[in-house]
């Protein structure tokens, strides 16, 4: 049986997921895919949330916020709205139907860029904090 934390966390991660996933669905129909060209759709979304997942995680860890928090924030809304089963059907698709050029662009960019954004969100927010009187 569940302690009363970890279904506490569970919730947290639910709900922040229901946020996640309609935050990725609105961007998709803002920034639809067109078939075999850059889903720029799931970039943005990887992007940006590689982004926000680094800051967010640095500004929650240095203000020690509480587990269901970060869980909510970090695992649900985050999680459901990047998407590395999106990025990596979508890679298969365009290799498939001979666009292996824009899925090895698509994977590339996306790695690197990813962590970058992870990287930088999280060394801003870091500096920021630690500057702070």
């Amino acid at each position: 049986m569940p302690t009363r934390e970890k279904i506490i966390d569970y919730g947290a991660i639910a709900a922040g997921g229901v946020v996640g996933s309609l935050a990725r669905a609105s961007l998709e129909a803002i920034l639809p895919n067109a078939a075999h060209a850059f889903p720029w759709s799931t970039f943005v979304a990887n992007i940006s949330g590689s982004l926000l997942l680094g800051s967010i995680s640095a500004y929650l860890q240095i203000r020690a916020a509480p587990p269901p928090l970060r869980l909510f924030v970090t695992v649900g809304v985050l999680g459901s709205y990047t998407t590395f089963s999106t990025f990596a059907v979508q890679f298969n698709q365009l290799a498939a139907t001979d666009h292996l050029g824009v899925g090895l662009a698509y994977v590339t960019s996306s790695l690197l860029v990813g962590v970058a954004a992870a990287t930088f969100g999280f060394r801003l927010i870091e500096r920021r904090i630690a500057i702070e009187p």
